[in-house]
């Protein structure tokens, strides 16, 4: 990201109730951040690029609220939750149109049994999405 006007958003999608805040505090933490267990917005400095992360993402009015976020802390890197579809991803969408930036849309993967581990399988797999967009950027 050598580029200043270089960014990057990563949407985690996926229904209600399956995850996505847990995922997303645990990357949280393993970025360095502080530990969560609600929802919450971050700015945390990772490899020298400044990420934002959101695990708020139901609705509309919270995605606003997430991209109000964004613009105050101008980060490399952006990340939220939003829903499967509807009005947090029409938001979302609006906001990558507005930055000149491509989502890369990841689906919460959940499972009756084992939700944890598939959990911190995912936050892995999204700290790694994290490094391979740094390292691109170089």
């Amino acid at each position: 990201m050598a580029d200043k006007e270089e960014k990057a958003i990563i949407g985690l999608w996926g229904p209600g109730e399956k995850g996505k805040t847990k995922t997303l505090n645990l990357l949280i933490k393993s970025l360095g951040g502080p530990e969560g267990t609600g929802d919450q917005r971050v700015r945390l400095t990772y490899r020298e690029k400044k990420i934002a992360i959101t695990t708020y993402g139901d609705d509309k009015w919270q995605l606003q609220k997430n991209v109000a976020f964004f613009d105050e802390e101008s980060c490399d890197i952006y990340v939220t939750a939003t829903r499967t579809s509807g009005g947090s991803v029409v938001e979302l969408e609006k906001f990558e149109k507005k930055i000149g930036a491509e989502i890369i849309w990841i689906s919460k993967s959940y499972s009756t049994s084992y939700q944890e581990l598939i959990n911190e399988r995912q936050a892995e797999t999204i700290k790694d999405v994290i490094d391979s967009v740094i390292d691109a950027c170089k």
